[in-house]
């Protein structure tokens, strides 16, 4: 008998609890999508094969080595280089590190630095948790490039920015290939 009383207490507790992580993430935050034109960045990286979620550890090494370093380390960057619906998860590739305002030198073997050129990109700025980007931002952002006749590069970059001590905005870069 008790157990009838229990078991839609612990339904509601879980939905409650589901619902507050979903609001928490910032599920229902917008995405602002637009086209910019982008200077060259200078990216300070590591690689990283497997799955995207797991790319965290190549960031931090690099903001740790960066800070040591004294180089400052304001935006940190995710460079997804394949497709996680054609290839396999555990072949991923990625870059990860930080975004730097000058050439960086003296680099352990398993850093490097990279500069991009100027190009024309469909950005999304979403204040929500990164790891909602698959589920919300990305398909709102192929969506966009549809519509508009726009053919994506091979990549993806995810650009992080702490704005306070609890806010995160990502900027998602798809870059524009011109045919």
């Amino acid at each position: 008998m008790k157990i009838r009383k229990v078991v839609p207490l612990i339904f509601l507790g879980i939905v409650a609890l589901v619902s507050w992580f979903i609001y928490s993430a910032g599920f229902f935050k917008p995405l602002e999508i637009r086209q910019e034109k982008m200077g060259a960045m200078i990216f300070l990286y590591k690689e990283h094969v497997g799955p995207y979620h797991e790319i965290t550890d190549a960031i931090s090494a690099v903001e740790s080595w960066a800070k040591d370093k004294k180089i400052p380390c304001r935006k940190t960057f995710g460079e997804y280089l394949d497709n996680p619906q054609i290839v396999e998860h555990e072949r991923l590739r990625s870059l990860g590190g930080c975004i730097v305002d000058s050439a960086v030198t003296d680099l352990p073997a398993d850093i490097k630095v990279k500069t991009t050129h100027e190009k024309d990109y469909v950005v999304g700025l979403f204040h929500g948790a990164p790891m909602l980007g698959p589920y919300k931002v990305y398909p709102k952002m192929s969506e966009y490039m549809v519509k508009n006749n726009l053919k994506q590069g091979p990549s993806v970059i995810e650009i992080y920015e702490m704005i306070t001590e609890k806010e995160l905005l990502t900027k998602y870069l798809f870059e524009i290939v011109k045919e």
